[in-house]
């Protein structure tokens, strides 16, 4: 259960501390590009929360298919996801990183617009996409996750 001396400040700067801390461990990544992927993170997890929305941090209020937390992660499809709200923005941090990085080869922007992708929409939806449009991909993408990436990577 959540400390009481935790609040929604101490979980926003969890979620800041978390992938700077996943950036820290490479040096694949120019200053540029880990203070954009910083900042889309950010952004996710704050579109995630339903900007940081105390009940969700904690547990109490679960998504439309049981998303949980401040990353809004489906435990069932994901058991290496910690079951505390800490520790899944830890695990979504380390997840958002990989994906970005194994998609680098394409800039940081569509990169991680990639790795948008697989977490909001999974991994077989991103590979029906790139396998049917190629370098299109965004077409092969439902309408719901090409808002989900705009608002991650653009803000708004």
């Amino acid at each position: 259960m959540v400390e009481p001396t935790k609040n929604r400040d101490y979980y926003i700067g969890v979620v800041y501390a978390a992938i700077d801390n996943e950036l820290a461990t490479t040096n694949l990544l120019t200053p540029h590009q880990k203070r954009f992927v910083s900042s889309a993170f950010y952004r996710q997890m704050r579109l995630e929360s339903m900007s940081f929305d105390w009940d969700v941090i904690i547990g109490d209020t679960l998504g439309g298919d049981g998303e949980k937390y401040i990353p809004q992660v489906i435990l069932e499809f994901h058991p290496d996801c910690p079951d505390d709200p800490e520790a899944s923005i830890v695990w979504a941090a380390q997840y958002m990183l990989r994906n970005v990085l194994a998609n680098m080869g394409y800039g940081i922007r569509e990169a991680y617009a990639k790795a948008c992708v697989v977490y909001n929409a999974g991994s077989y939806t991103m590979f029906l996409a790139y396998i049917n449009y190629s370098s299109m991909w965004i077409l092969g993408i439902p309408n719901t996750t090409r808002e989900y990436i705009k608002r991650v990577i653009y803000g708004g």
